[in-house]
């Protein structure tokens, strides 16, 4: 098995062994096919509140209980409150962000799987950067909420 493949699988059955951990029977549960029209309104106004940089906005959009963040070969939890001091004082807004490809998997009554990419401008930055997007939404207390995001970089293109 490719180390990609490898990688993709491991991913995936992470996503899946959370998603059900994640979706136990006090959970709000919703017909899959509006669990996925709540998924799609809730990304397109994700991307509203990073282009705004509306802070406590974003800060709302992450399970209460934490957050696993994985990207570039790191995985990570942080709880709600680490998650709203690193919004607060360390993030910086894009100056340019689009969502692209993305897909929907609903894996459970209360919790789906969104694969694609976006675009990222930093505004220190003079290039833009595509990155590949995981996430696994949840239902609590009958909003999805983040659980699980993997952010991983394209890496730049070696210099000459």
């Amino acid at each position: 098995m490719s180390r990609s493949l490898g990688c993709t699988l491991a991913r995936w059955l992470l996503l899946t062994a959370l998603g059900a951990w994640g979706c136990g029977s006090n959970q709000a549960q919703l017909p899959s096919a509006e669990l996925e029209r709540q998924a799609v309104r809730f990304m397109a106004e994700y991307a509203q509140d990073l282009r705004a940089h509306r802070r406590e906005a974003l800060i709302g959009r992450y399970d209460p209980r934490g957050v696993y963040v994985l990207g570039n070969g790191s995985k990570r939890f942080l709880p709600a409150d680490s998650m709203a001091a690193r919004y607060r004082t360390r993030w910086q807004g894009p100056a340019f962000f689009e969502w692209s490809d993305l897909s929907y998997e609903v894996i459970a009554p209360s919790a789906v799987v969104v694969a694609g990419k976006f675009l990222w401008k930093a505004p220190s930055r003079p290039d833009t950067t595509r990155v590949s997007y995981t996430g696994l939404l949840v239902l609590h207390a009958g909003q999805l909420r983040i659980r699980l995001e993997d952010e991983s970089a394209q890496p730049a293109p070696p210099g000459p």
